[in-house]
């Protein structure tokens, strides 16, 4: 890799870590590993949010519009997604590619219920109280 290539990976690095920190919210944890095995730029991250407003879109746009050649897979079960369609039983699919956020049918899962979780007689958010 030469230099150039380093520095500008060092530069988005630091200035996804500054957005970040300015940006971030105690229900998104992330890592960004900027090195790791023969990848660079790792990031993981996990959102445990039951609703669209968090920093993590923000973040995904960010990315996308910084990082061109990032690319990632976002899964995400969101109950309250009945605007366009009833997405509210399925995990949508948000594909990071070429500096766009795509989002698409999963074809892996299926319903959520039954396929992942029981049904529950009171509904989908009641705790199993047995």
């Amino acid at each position: 890799m030469n230099e150039a290539v380093r520095e500008a990976d060092a530069a988005l690095w630091a200035g996804f870590r500054e957005w970040m920190t300015a940006n971030s919210s105690p229900m998104l944890l992330w890592t960004l590993h900027e090195q790791h095995n023969n990848h660079k730029g790792v990031l993981q991250v996990f959102l445990s949010r039951n609703h669209r407003g968090s920093p993590f879109w923000d973040m995904l746009s960010w990315i996308a519009e910084h990082g061109k050649g990032s690319y990632g897979l976002f899964y995400v079960d969101d109950d309250e997604d009945t605007n366009r369609e009833d997405f509210s039983n399925v995990f949508r699919v948000h594909r990071l590619m070429n500096g766009n956020v795509q989002e698409l049918a999963d074809p892996f899962f299926g319903s959520i219920i039954p396929n992942l979780e029981p049904m529950h007689p009171y509904g989908r958010d009641t705790p199993d109280e047995s």
